[in-house]
């Protein structure tokens, strides 16, 4: 199972899907891990696992269903959120709501926000972020307002996979941030969400910058896995040679 899950074959789906009932703790979570690497949709088997004797398992389930993308996992994952007593798995189940796309769900998450636990509230926040909420933006704003350079950057992990359309008004004046990091990761965030001129941004910047700045910006457009040939394109476009 742990070989079909690495494997990314979404041929595997039925295998993989059986396997979720299996006894053993470490072949359910790797059959839920092989099916949030294929984004499989199917909530109701890994839907049942939220609830599981196993932490990992419940994580792994989580987790899958955020890659889903579905909206009809929203509400299993709030319930299950609510009675997790791990913090790791209560997050993973929070995020997940935000993936889902489940607008619905956001005044259950909204709680959340003032738990006792720091990456709970963190989760809350992401998902709401990712849900385009206000009281989400709020809670980033407030991060990426900070002077601190790691708070901001705490506020720029709460937009990861979020769409432009919702993070642009946030992150696009970071573009301007002293921090090289900030700058870069914020570059990235947007391009991944779809804004397309964010890898041009990061290019460019690539280009002109030096030093340790310069090694920023190449690994945010390694993760891009930008070709040579693009960035050839780009640089072209801007006149540069």
């Amino acid at each position: 199972v742990q070989a079909l899950a690495l494997l990314e074959c979404p041929a595997a789906e039925v295998t993989l899907v059986a396997a979720l009932k299996d006894e053993d703790g470490a072949t359910r979570m790797a059959a839920a891990e092989g099916l949030r690497r294929i984004k499989s949709r199917a909530v109701g088997p890994l839907a049942a696992l939220l609830d599981d004797k196993t932490v990992g398992v419940r994580t792994e389930a989580a987790k899958a269903l955020g890659a889903a993308g579905e909206p009809r996992a929203g509400p299993a994952l709030v319930r299950a959120a609510r009675a997790e007593v791990e913090p790791e798995a209560r997050a993973a189940m929070l995020v997940a709501v935000g993936q889902s796309g489940d607008k619905g769900s956001a005044k259950a998450v909204e709680p959340f926000l003032s738990h006792s636990s720091e990456s709970t509230r963190f989760a809350a926040a992401r998902a709401l972020c990712l849900l385009g909420t206000p009281k989400g933006k709020a809670f980033a704003q407030a991060l990426l307002a900070s002077k601190d350079r790691l708070e901001r950057r705490q506020g720029l992990d709460l937009y990861e996979g979020a769409r432009a359309r919702e993070a642009a008004p946030a992150l696009t004046p970071l573009l301007e941030d002293g921090d090289p990091r900030v700058a870069a990761a914020a570059a990235r965030i947007l391009y991944q969400g779809g804004l397309a001129s964010g890898i041009e941004w990061l290019v460019l910047a690539s280009h002109r910058a030096q030093g340790e700045a310069k090694l920023v910006f190449e690994q945010e457009l390694e993760t891009l896995r930008l070709a040579d040939d693009q960035r050839r394109a780009i640089l072209a476009k801007a006149g540069v040679r």
